[in-house]
């Protein structure tokens, strides 16, 4: 991939990887140095010292999506099996381009036989789509087993997928089919047993029940479960579901009737990120936080320095680091479109300078005072929530920044 030019005078920056259709940025390490994402030849990483490297000489592009674990050495991807003559769910070590596999998740009668679509942090647990006995069904495999678990369907003979997974693998969310084909959102927990038990996702509207779209996030606590709108509730607004309260639209919905999907949460589902409308070719990508609501990706970034490059949209959030400094995804822009990592931890020697003029004074302590108790870039501390300790950060910074 060529680099595409973006701002980089700035204390956090905007990395456009290169114009290369159907390419995502899927998930990065937890402190952003690594990010993971696949196109129509296959996987690739990146970093800031290599760029885009391609992963197609030990990887295929077989479906599912890519993940890496915290410290950024394994990618979840398919690779070939000589062991089983047939496309598996493996793990890549990134630094020797080893792979292992997580064990044979079904015979199916194309070149994929299983994809998987996300894991633990520390590669532990990996949730996907399996098949055999004439059927595909959601799997989860957690090591050290011998093979992936069938996690089941609710609806006979009706395909299944896990699409996601929490830190410590008792929640694992995503969709089942139902007789007519629709994918209704589904959670399997595990119980004290160890079994994991399903719940396909409803809510009532206007007296009747009516079914959730699929899943595809859950906090990394596993007390929330988020998902896909629907037009015929609340307006396509995404949703977030738990045992305690049941389907919750988060609303307003800031693109009025466009349909939403929420792609990943932080750990205590304080900070999500999503997208409205079309996907990276039309829609627009948002963050929500507790405390303010759905923000535009752009005007999130252009808070914390960013500058975004005049028609660059980032479309298509679909990861984050816990902490939300780096965010990845697909924007889209005239080069059509190009990966996007958002880098908003580069400035950390002098992010108490929240007014950018290079000086952490006065100004900046106003800033900090007049968003107290939110969640804004005067949060230097990284706990979501302006406070005293944030003050004490500030002054240990005062004066000019280095």
């Amino acid at each position: 991939m060529a680099a595409l030019a973006a701002d980089s005078a700035h204390a956090s920056e905007l990395f456009l990887l290169g114009a290369v259709p159907q390419s995502w940025g899927e998930d990065c390490s937890s402190d952003g140095t690594v990010v993971v994402g696949r196109d129509l030849s296959g996987p690739w990483y990146w970093t800031r010292e290599s760029w885009v490297v391609p992963l197609n000489s030990v990887a295929i592009p077989a479906g599912g999506q890519a993940r890496v674990t915290a410290d950024g050495h394994t990618l979840l991807c398919q690779a070939f099996d000589p062991g089983t003559a047939r496309t598996e769910v493996m793990l890549l070590d990134i630094p020797t381009l080893s792979v292992s596999p997580v064990g044979s998740c079904g015979v199916n009668c194309d070149i994929r036989p299983s994809t998987a679509w996300d894991m633990t942090r520390d590669a532990s647990t990996v949730v996907g789509l399996g098949s055999g006995n004439g059927g595909s069904y959601a799997f989860g495999w957690s090591a050290p087993a011998a093979s992936p678990r069938n996690l089941g369907t609710l609806y006979f003979y009706k395909p299944s997928r896990a699409n996601a997974v929490n830190d410590d693998a008792s929640v694992i969310v995503g969709w089942n089919d139902d007789y007519s084909g629709f994918r209704q959102g589904a959670v399997w927990r595990r119980n004290a047993k160890g079994a994991y038990t399903q719940q396909n996702l409803t809510t009532i509207v206007s007296g009747a029940t009516v079914k959730l779209r699929e899943a595809m996030a859950v906090s990394g606590d596993g007390a929330w479960v988020y998902g896909i709108g629907r037009d015929v509730v609340d307006s396509g607004a995404p949703w977030r579901w738990s045992v305690a309260t049941g389907y919750q639209p988060i609303l307003p919905n800031p693109m009025g009737s466009a349909i939403g999907a929420v792609t990943a949460a932080n750990h205590d589902g304080s900070m999500l990120i999503a997208f409205f409308g079309a996907g990276a070719a039309l829609g627009e990508g948002y963050v929500w936080l507790a405390n303010r609501g759905w923000l535009t990706l752009e005007s999130f970034a252009t808070e914390r320095g960013v500058v975004i490059p005049a028609g660059v949209h980032l479309a298509l959030p679909l990861n984050m680091s816990e902490d939300g400094l780096t965010i990845v995804g697909t924007a889209r822009g005239d080069f059509g479109m190009s990966p996007f990592v958002l880098d908003l931890r580069i400035g950390a020697n002098c992010a108490a300078d929240i007014n950018h003029d290079g000086l952490v004074s006065a100004p900046d302590m106003a800033a900090l005072l007049s968003d107290w108790g939110l969640d804004t870039p005067a949060d230097l501390t990284g706990d979501h929530t302006v406070n005293a300790a944030d003050i004490a950060a500030l002054l240990s910074a005062w004066g000019a920044c280095p």
